[in-house]
């Protein structure tokens, strides 16, 4: 009787302790547009079931992707509080590492609970090459690969996207109020794969984008991957962020 006792005691206390915090990674390269479009292999599918980039992402792994081609400038770093709040995602300690040889990614690795959203950002500090013309990111499916995504304003598209464009004004005016998750992003964002990216598009043609990195973290260990491509603004109006092929 006592034992029983103590084990119903033993499985109450497992059923009230937390869950258990899992490792998760990210990895964010940003590239001259003409080096990410020279791993376009053959012509673009721009519609559902985008292509796999396997050769760029083996590239950033293995070093052999130029430093040169690499813009330094826009390093990766955690969502402050007030875009934690916008986005209803969990403040996480992370451990941030910038790239080095031979890795040609930024790398952030954190502990986290399954099923809490994290998001991180990239706000560059250099006012060259200011738009995000390409994106690529690898989720959290089985198998998954590097694939390529066409950045689309919101409002072309009924159906939630991987990656959208939002006027970075209201971005940074909802920030650290979450109507901005509620009346925008949850509408809007594809979470299905674990990751997607929201592109923060600046008017001012002088004025760099940002880019938001949103995790929603799967119940296993898993390494996400992204990988922006950077050309300069070619219009003083907002970049037309429509079905391209390079």
């Amino acid at each position: 009787m006592l034992r029983i006792s103590a084990l119903l005691t033993l499985g109450l206390c497992l059923a009230a302790s937390p869950a258990v915090a899992v490792e998760y990674r990210l990895e964010v390269a940003s590239l001259y547009r003409e080096a990410f479009a020279y791993y376009f292999d053959g012509r673009m599918v721009t519609e559902a079931g985008q292509p796999v980039m396997s050769r760029l992402e083996r590239d950033l792994d293995a070093g052999r992707t130029e430093r040169s081609v690499v813009l330094s400038d826009r390093p990766l770093r955690y969502g402050w509080e007030a875009v934690a709040r916008s986005f209803e995602a969990s403040k996480v300690i992370a451990e941030v590492k910038p790239l080095e040889h031979p890795r040609r990614w930024d790398q952030v690795v954190w502990d986290g609970k399954p099923g809490e959203r994290s998001v991180w950002v990239i706000a560059p500090s250099g006012r060259h090459f200011e738009e995000v013309y390409h994106v690529a990111v690898k989720g959290a499916e089985a198998g998954a690969g590097l694939r390529y995504h066409v950045p689309d304003r919101v409002a072309l598209r009924g159906r939630p996207q991987t990656v959208v464009g939002y006027p970075l004004s209201l971005l940074r005016f909802y920030e650290g109020r979450s109507d901005l998750w509620r009346r925008y992003l949850s509408k809007s964002l594809d979470l299905g794969s674990g990751i997607a990216v929201v592109v923060g598009i600046v008017d001012n043609p002088t004025f760099p984008d940002w880019a938001y990195i949103v995790v929603e973290q799967p119940p296993s260990p898993t390494t996400f991957k992204v990988v922006l491509g950077w050309q300069r603004r070619e219009a003083p109006e907002a970049p037309s962020f429509d079905t391209r092929d390079p």
